[in-house]
């Protein structure tokens, strides 16, 4: 599923291609991916209107019109976008076409069919009742914000990362090179990892979002000793060359270096000893 480094590159290829273009038709030939309203409702509006400024959420991106309403894409597991000139071979896998008046499209594209897109009138209220936590790579979004949403967390520290009402915007590869970057494991409850390893958990998010980005959220791309250009099952560790590892946790697949990022010791502590959990 698309994360928040490959939203911020859809983004940034929207903000490029499709700005301050006027909108004369919009397509929709899979009607399932427009949510709490019909075609017609969701199309009609954007007729003669123009894509003006562009914003992004998590794994949410965000299109203002006009300054009117805004548009909120959802990609799913397979969506993407793509700017083409009329006439060119229609993208494999359009749903959704929005024509602009200087005779290009642009393909909301999708192969399952998973993402969603919408008309809402305030992001700030969207994001309310979605429930979500605060962009992982916002301003707001600092350290004490972060300690804060791990503290009313249980259990292990990757789903917690993944939860988008704590952080917005990780998924499940990226959580992995978080947990890889900072040497903690996947499995390791919240509560054991105390304040040093949580901030190095933090820098981390941050330093690999930003550098992901930057990457183009290419894996391939991605520097020599960061996890994801080898993040298989026994694959190598890129580091001290181990044999990477998988494991189902909280049913999602983790991937780690069993030597740089040790299991947690388990122990028979009673709840009066075990270590305070974070606040």
């Amino acid at each position: 599923m698309p994360e928040l480094p490959d939203v911020e590159i859809l983004r940034q290829y929207l903000e490029s291609t499709s700005l301050h273009k006027t909108i004369v038709d919009v397509d929709v030939s899979e009607p399932a991916l427009v949510e709490g309203m019909s075609v017609q409702e969701f199309r009609q509006p954007l007729i003669h209107e123009r894509m003006t400024d562009t914003a992004r959420h998590g794994k949410y991106l965000l299109v203002n019109l006009d300054g009117r309403l805004w548009m909120v894409m959802h990609f799913g597991m397979t969506g993407g976008l793509c700017y083409y000139r009329r006439g060119d071979p229609e993208p494999s896998r359009t749903r959704i076409r929005f024509s602009f008046e200087n005779g290009y499209h642009l393909a909301y594209t999708s192969l399952r069919n998973l993402g969603k897109v919408l008309l809402i009138t305030s992001p700030k209220d969207f994001i309310s009742a979605r429930q979500l936590g605060p962009d992982a790579l916002s301003q707001h979004m600092d350290y004490s914000v972060f300690r804060q949403a791990m503290g009313r967390k249980k259990g292990m520290i990757k789903p917690a990362l993944m939860d988008q009402s704590a952080v917005s915007g990780i998924g499940n590869l990226y959580s992995d090179e978080i947990l890889f970057q900072s040497g903690v494991h996947p499995a390791e409850p919240i509560h054991s990892l105390g304040e040093d390893r949580l901030r190095k958990v933090y820098a981390s998010m941050k330093k690999v979002l930003r550098t992901a980005v930057q990457h183009r959220a290419d894996p391939s791309l991605m520097p020599a000793q960061y996890l994801l250009p080898v993040r298989t099952q026994g694959g190598r560790c890129p580091r001290c060359r181990s044999v990477l590892q998988a494991r189902k946790i909280s049913g999602r697949s983790a991937v780690f270096c069993p030597r740089c990022q040790p299991e947690p010791v388990k122990t028979s502590m009673t709840p009066e000893r075990q270590p305070r959990r974070l606040t």
